[in-house]
């Protein structure tokens, strides 16, 4: 069954979340992160990040098993991946729900966003 997500609440809950732990978490297996096609955009990814070990873990069922949550420490998911992921033209999409719904943000955005509220 699928709930009503207010995305603005999510979205500003995860900034707060990993700016107070100073981690991301995601999903990465034998075959990379994991992804999902975007909903919004055709042909393009949405990597999925998560602001605790035991979100990130609640994904890890059914066909996703094979993921493990991994630590990602602020500065290098600022620095490396978010730009990455800019220059990749990839979405991320932040603490979706386990039935994969959530907002799809351009990496740049969440970027200002991190280093705006770290002032």
């Amino acid at each position: 069954m699928t709930q009503n997500i207010d995305f603005f609440q999510s979205y500003q809950q995860f900034l707060n979340n990993v700016l107070d732990s100073g981690e991301v978490w995601v999903l990465h297996g034998e075959h990379g992160c994991a992804v999902c096609e975007s909903g919004e955009f055709e042909s393009s990814l949405v990597f999925l990040f998560f602001s605790s070990e035991t979100l990130a873990l609640s994904h890890c069922q059914g066909e996703w098993s094979v993921y493990k949550p991994e630590l990602i420490d602020i500065d290098s998911f600022i620095d490396d991946w978010l730009s990455g992921l800019h220059e990749d033209e990839h979405l991320i999409g932040l603490d979706w729900s386990i039935e994969l719904e959530g907002a799809e943000i351009q990496p740049l955005l969440l970027m200002d966003d991190l280093l705006e509220d770290d002032d």
